[in-house]
């Protein structure tokens, strides 16, 4: 029998504040809930993971304070000294994961606000960032735009295969982010994610699933988007994540759903799907 766990994620954001990592057990919701409240020091990501029992993928923080404000961390930034400070940011998560046998989910940066034609320096200067990063990571694709509190942005690099496989010698391993896939390109967004999967084959290591819509709409609820969700039985094991926006809500009813709407998608007796949880 294929096995595809499906897990629930609250990521651990990098917003700087001191406020606690914690669990919280949702009664009866099936999903063990771990909620960032902000707490990104090491020191609490170090006691988040000494405590937690059970499998886990860990996710890298999407921002960095940086000489007194947020950004988005960027590990491809023409910026050497913010570059480096994101390199090290990830590299001391990275590193404390590893220690524990637990792969980090990155994005690679490259989130502008504008879109920029030619882009091999950027994946030149990931790859320099992530050369130098010891653990086990797990690199993420991007869709074309990017949301930020009221802002949209561009995505500049790793929306194709070809990206992808330009940096498959410094990572262990790819996270498909299936919506991501379909929103990397202007219309036929389904075509986009067979491909992903039939060039980057093996070395996908993990799926991030939702729903998805035109022109720049991730997170959607399995089933009301314009995905078609027809590759799911290519996926045998990979460890899967249900991303839906707001999922962990009210006990995880929204991840409930998904799953209740994923089982439907599979011919019965072929998988066995179950919950587990990424920070």
């Amino acid at each position: 029998m294929l096995d595809i766990p499906i897990l629930e994620r609250h990521a651990i954001r990098g917003n700087g504040n001191n406020q606690r990592l914690r669990r919280d057990e949702q009664a009866g919701s099936g999903f063990p809930r771990i909620a960032g409240e902000g707490g990104d020091r090491i020191t609490d990501i170090e006691k988040f993971l000494r405590s937690f029992r059970g499998d886990l993928i860990l996710h890298a923080p999407e921002q960095i304070r940086f000489e007194g404000r947020e950004r988005l961390l960027d590990l491809a930034s023409a910026e050497k000294g913010f570059r480096e400070a994101c390199r090290r940011r990830i590299g001391e998560i990275s590193v404390l994961a590893g220690e524990k046998g637990i792969p980090l989910v990155v994005h690679p940066g490259g989130v502008l606000k504008e879109r920029i034609e030619r882009t091999w320096h950027l994946i030149d200067n990931l790859i320099e960032s992530l050369g130098a990063i010891e653990g086990t990571i797990w690199m993420e694709n991007m869709p074309r735009r990017y949301h930020l509190d009221e802002k949209l942005l561009w995505c500049n690099i790793l929306l194709n295969p070809e990206e992808m496989n330009a940096v498959r010698r410094v990572v262990d391993g790819y996270a498909l982010d299936v919506s991501h896939a379909f929103l990397s390109v202007e219309d036929n967004g389904n075509a986009s994610i067979a491909r992903f999967l039939d060039e980057l084959g093996g070395d996908v290591s993990h799926v991030h699933l939702s729903d998805a819509g035109y022109p720049d709409i991730e997170g959607v609820q399995i089933g009301e988007g314009d995905i078609d969700f027809s590759f799911l039985r290519r996926l045998g094991n990979l460890p899967v994540l249900l991303e839906v926006w707001g999922g962990h809500e009210n006990g995880g009813e929204g991840c409930r759903e998904a799953l209740t709407r994923v089982n439907a998608m599979l011919p019965p007796g072929t998988y066995d799907i179950r919950p587990r949880v990424q920070s």
